[in-house]
């Protein structure tokens, strides 16, 4: 009762935030500055709750995770993104066409063109890696770009995303990264309850 109280009035709070920040011609930098904190903050604080709730039936949730890429992509994006994610029609047609490529069923060859922003390569390179690692610990990764430093970002935010709380909260008996074995170019997966491992992700460039 308690917690449902507090998210009425987070929720309330939200709207009224939202409301007077309609009208930023009123307002200085320093209130729509302290305005837009407190908005992330409230947030933080709904993902908090809803993460919590997703634990207490953490099997449910970890097989939905698992069987419905789209599923996992939208919630693995808050882990490496702080951007909102709009999510349309062109995702959701990415999502199911790598779901396709990991099962193996539908498609065994996929090229992805896109304009830039469009979130080819944070889905393709930076989520999709670990949703396939998340199902099978011992998947084998190359991952290329023109750019060397585009390359290690990417990889900096697939390892950001699998050391997540998120992902170990539903993946971490499973999908840990050696900790002997890991660089921007390369780094190892492990299983921890020894059930398998043995997957990595190479970066490279031409």
């Amino acid at each position: 009762h308690g917690q449902t109280r507090m998210e009425m009035t987070s929720t309330s709070m939200k709207q009224e935030i939202e409301l007077i920040l309609s009208s930023r011609e009123l307002l200085n930098d320093e209130e729509i500055l302290g305005l837009e904190e407190a908005l992330r903050v409230i947030d933080a604080h709904e993902e908090r709750l809803e993460f919590s709730e997703k634990l207490k039936n953490r099997e449910r949730e970890r097989d939905k995770l698992l069987s419905d890429y789209s599923y996992f992509y939208r919630e693995a994006w808050r882990q490496v993104d702080d951007n909102y994610l709009l999510f349309s029609w062109h995702q959701q047609l990415m999502c199911d066409y790598l779901q396709g490529l990991n099962e193996g069923k539908t498609i065994r060859d996929l090229i992805i063109n896109l304009p830039p922003g469009c979130g080819k390569s944070i889905n393709s390179s930076v989520i999709w890696p670990a949703w396939c690692w998340a199902r099978n610990p011992s998947e084998r990764i190359m991952a290329c770009s023109y750019d060397e430093e585009l390359v290690k970002k990417q990889a900096v935010d697939s390892m950001k995303l699998i050391t997540s709380e998120w992902y170990q909260a539903f993946f971490g008996d499973r999908v840990q990264i050696n900790p002997r074995v890991d660089t921007m170019k390369f780094f190892e997966i492990k299983s921890p309850n020894g059930s398998g491992g043995g997957g990595w992700r190479f970066s490279t460039t031409p």
